[in-house]
């Protein structure tokens, strides 16, 4: 049992450092400092080659990478890194990049989470504002898969569980009832 928990540590550990070699690479280009070819004796060129297959099929300018995103607004605040910021066939992009299996809800919410901020610090309106894109880069096949989103309807959801988590943490008092 302890050899397999271990091995499924170590598999966790290793597509992380893939993930983070990955988006170092990604900011790097972004960035114009142009890297080197990618080359990792542990993986991740074929998410290399997925990203540059799908900068391939649209017009991208890049605005700015790993960008420090902040919202206060409510009482509850919140902070992030969103991967990229583009236009991307003439349309404003908070693109979270990602080198998972699959595609989660989750992410949706992070990159809604992320363009709120973003719009709300420019003082942009949801249908003039970033929309979210999630850009899956496949450590194996060497495909990518996009998801092109409206963050309207994330939004909400992302607050909601905001509210969970916070209900979640609290002490619910107890009645006495009966004396």
């Amino acid at each position: 049992y302890e050899l397999m928990v271990n091995a499924y540590k170590k598999l966790g550990e290793e597509a992380a450092n893939i993930g983070w070699r990955v988006h170092n690479w990604l900011h790097m280009y972004i960035t114009e400092a142009i890297p080197e070819k990618f080359e990792s004796p542990e993986g991740g060129e074929k998410c290399i080659d997925a990203f540059l297959e799908w900068e391939k099929t649209h017009q991208i300018k890049w605005e700015e990478s790993e960008r420090l995103v902040f919202f206060a607004p409510r009482a509850l605040r919140y902070a992030g890194t969103a991967d990229a910021l583009a236009v991307i066939d003439g349309q404003k992009f908070v693109v979270d990049f990602k080198t998972s299996k699959k595609i989660y809800k989750s992410y949706y919410l992070q990159v809604a989470a992320y363009a709120s901020a973003l719009n709300e610090e420019l003082g942009l309106e949801y249908d003039k504002g970033y929309k979210g894109m999630i850009l899956r880069l496949d450590k194996e096949s060497g495909k990518f898969q996009e998801k092109a989103f409206d963050i309207q309807e994330s939004v909400p959801v992302f607050w909601s569980c905001i509210d969970l988590k916070k209900w979640n943490s609290k002490r619910i008092p107890t009645l006495k009832y009966g004396e």
